[in-house]
């Protein structure tokens, strides 16, 4: 979320994306957002699951809960 202002910052560009250097400090993802995150997570989830599985066998439920848990894990290592 974000870099602590007292160390130093760089960004670079590796193979044509640029990237940033630097120390990692998450206070303010941790204190304003990770809290509403997971609750809205949470929310979405249990209504996607409410909407979407009522007629549908333990197969189907598990296979779709896979994919939407390699999603999410796609999403955090892109974003993280």
């Amino acid at each position: 979320m974000g870099y602590k202002s007292s160390a130093k910052i760089f960004i670079i560009k590796v193979g044509g994306e640029f990237s940033w250097k630097g120390e990692k400090d998450l206070s303010v993802y941790n204190e304003l957002l990770e809290k509403y995150l997971f609750e809205e997570t949470r929310n979405y989830f249990q209504q996607y699951a409410n909407d979407s599985f009522k007629n549908v066998d333990a197969d189907a439920y598990t296979h779709s809960i896979s994919k939407a848990i390699k999603k999410e894990e796609d999403n955090a290592d892109y974003l993280l």
